[in-house]
């Protein structure tokens, strides 16, 4: 007998409906001597994890959000937060080198 996880994600591959679970991630930057102050607030974000960089005055976040909207509303919480200077959403890829 199948688990009733599994059973369930078998009927959303058999009918092709999945959750889509945006997560995205932003190197987020200070204004002068205001890191401490933003990692509070971005802490305070249900939707957020924030990874501090050691050497240098920026923060890596990584969003997780239930559906377009809510990673709307997020990204306009965050724009909003005083100590921001700037927020930059980054990607990466891997393209395998050829043979």
């Amino acid at each position: 007998m199948l688990s009733y996880d599994f059973q369930n994600f078998l009927y959303f591959v058999r009918t092709k409906q999945f959750y889509k679970m945006p997560i995205k991630s932003y190197l987020a930057h200070p204004h002068e001597g205001k890191k401490n102050e933003l990692i509070e607030a971005i802490s305070a974000l249900k939707q957020c994890e924030v990874i501090p960089a050691e050497n240098h005055d920026v923060l890596v976040i990584v969003t997780e959000t239930e559906d377009r909207e809510e990673e709307d509303q997020l990204k306009e919480n965050l724009e909003t937060i005083p100590s921001l200077k700037m927020l930059a959403m980054v990607s990466g890829f891997h393209t395998p080198k050829p043979n």
